[in-house]
């Protein structure tokens, strides 16, 4: 992920040299607009060529998923809609990989509007950037999902980096909570007395039959067990509107522990767990296994002015949380209060 920000960076750096080199200043917004570009023509670049790669099935941990999906359907086929979904994350049908090409396709449809202004400029140049690294660690981010099947074939095939908590127990919560709190399955939502609880989204709503009752954010933050997702790569696979949700749930909850004489502390303050099996306090090292080049960049022509190149309009799911079957479908939504 460094390398595309570095390349990012000499773009820029290269056109205003050589912009001073011939007697012209940059001012600002041009300087904005320049970087805005070249960040928007790296994220494009890197999502093409991770649909190109899912679909010719190089990225390794795709190929693992397949494997493991096959034998949690064996031996657990009353799951078979959940196991489905999860192995579709290894390809361009997945609830991740259709979530960064919708966030790249909102982040574009900003642009010219954020040029106006300095802090939607950095905020979309920021989530640019976390399209960049959600890319680059793709194949990272289905361990998740390899752990989650490997449950569902009860041990006969084993987890990948496994992720526990120094001093903690382990956790007890079930099989496929790793999805709870995940913005692209789903959101946080409140209750006619204010508790916050957890939504998959309709589509995903097969997902609840893993848990028993409601996942309720305050006990979920106390059990929650450890993830890739939740504990590394959050920042980049979330987007905009779903960190504002769990801003906002944060600070509701905070909120309504202050009013009870209580302190609420989130389950992203404690300390980043470790990988089983090694050391107390080791530092987990993720490393991707994705197999990429750098995508070849022009910086003095727009990004992909070919139809032919330009990312496909996904309507392959909806990810709006029907409200209005909350009440009927709410006791199937995880976890115990």
């Amino acid at each position: 992920m460094q390398l595309y920000r570095l390349l990012t960076t000499s773009i820029v750096s290269v056109c205003i040299a050589g912009c001073s080199n011939g007697g012209l200043r940059i001012d600002g917004k041009t300087r904005l607009k320049m970087e805005m570009d070249a960040n928007l023509t790296s994220a494009i670049n890197s999502v093409l060529q991770l649909s190109d790669s899912l679909q010719k099935g190089t990225i390794s941990n795709a190929i693992v998923l397949t494997s493991y999906a096959k034998m949690a359907m064996h031996r657990k086929p009353e799951f078979e809609d959940i196991i489905m979904v999860l192995a579709s994350e290894g390809t361009v049908n997945g609830p991740t990989y259709i979530s960064i090409e919708n966030r790249l396709k909102r982040a574009r449809r900003k642009i010219s509007i954020s040029l106006k202004y300095l802090e939607s400029s950095n905020s979309l140049n920021k989530e640019f950037r976390n399209i960049i690294d959600a890319v680059h660690d793709y194949d990272i981010m289905l361990v998740d999902a390899i752990n989650v099947l490997s449950d569902f074939t009860s041990g006969k095939l084993p987890k990948m980096r496994e992720l526990q908590y120094e001093g903690k127990a382990v956790s007890t919560a079930p099989p496929g909570s790793e999805y709870i709190g995940n913005t692209n399955y789903g959101q946080w939502t409140q209750d006619s007395s204010g508790h916050s609880f957890w939504a998959f989204y309709v589509q995903y709503a097969m997902f609840s039959a893993l848990f028993r009752g409601v996942t309720y954010y305050d006990r979920w933050s106390i059990n929650r067990r450890p993830s890739y997702y939740h504990d590394y790569g959050r920042d980049s696979y979330s987007s905009p509107l779903g960190k504002s949700n769990h801003t906002d749930t944060l600070q509701k909850t905070k909120k309504k522990y202050n009013l009870e004489g209580k302190t609420f502390i989130s389950s992203y303050s404690r300390s980043h767990p470790t990988i089983k099996g090694e050391a107390p306090g080791t530092k987990p090292i993720f490393k991707s296994s994705y197999a990429r080049s750098i995508p070849t960049i022009n910086s003095s022509e727009p990004p992909y002015t070919n139809t032919s190149h330009q990312l496909k309009s996904s309507n392959r799911h909806s990810y709006h949380y029907n409200s209005r079957s909350s009440s009927r479908r709410r006791s199937s939504y995880g976890g115990g209060k």
